[in-house]
């Protein structure tokens, strides 16, 4: 069975920042190769619970970090940072547990990696074209191996990416009536991350200006 633990340290704030974002930097290389192995999977589960736990133990400290772009990562990597914390947050006010905010978080992660060089493009020059349907070719050796451990929650998330892809980031929005509980937590923290991550051509909204731009494309229960 797949699992993994979180030891309680005194290590501060920012070398456990930096700590996630280097493991986040190798995951994504991992699954930018479909270097999917049973040894992949538990090191995303641990990443990911190295993550909600660091929301426990700094909570003001971490929520901060979407306000924030680190000129020393990639867009790609804040982008999938801040899909990762945007998740969290959003999972938290809905009262998730840990597991199933822990196979949450594993899907942020890397549900895009087939197209980061394309997004890292698309950062820089809006006029990239992103193929969507590439997201879930190169997906499929992934959902093989959720199928085959029964992560139910993770599979859900990394089989609808492609539907959290768009230029235009409302539209991602639009199927979220008829999607299940999962797909609408992701649907919107996705959505938070791509208004949120700044672009070479666009300027990152803040928080309040991005929930009232969410607001006003799903209903009040969805909201």
């Amino acid at each position: 069975k797949l699992n993994a633990n979180t030891q309680h340290d005194p290590t501060p704030f920012s070398q456990c920042l930096k700590e996630v974002y280097l493991s986040l930097v190798e995951l994504i290389k991992q699954y930018q190769q479909q270097n999917i192995t049973q040894a992949t999977l538990q090191k995303t589960l641990a990443f990911s619970s190295q993550f909600i736990d660091l929301g426990k133990r700094y909570p003001n400290q971490l929520v901060a970090q979407l306000q924030f772009y680190k000129p020393s990562a990639s867009f790609f990597t804040n982008l999938t940072f801040n899909q990762v914390l945007a998740t969290y947050i959003v999972a938290s006010r809905n009262q998730w547990n840990d597991t199933a905010m822990q196979h949450l978080l594993c899907s942020c992660v890397c549900q895009f990696s087939g197209l980061a060089g394309s997004i890292e493009q698309w950062s820089q020059n809006s006029e990239t074209q992103i193929q969507r349907k590439q997201i879930t070719q190169h997906n499929m050796p992934l959902m093989r191996a959720l199928l085959k451990w029964k992560l139910d929650i993770w599979l859900e998330g990394v089989k609808h990416a492609e539907l959290r892809w768009h230029s235009h980031h409302e539209r991602t929005l639009n199927p979220i009536a008829h999607q299940s509980t999962t797909l609408k937590v992701l649907a919107i923290s996705n959505c938070i991350a791509l208004y949120m991550t700044r672009t070479q051509h666009t300027k990152a909204l803040n928080f309040s200006q991005t929930l009232r731009l969410i607001a006003r494309k799903i209903t009040a229960c969805d909201y």
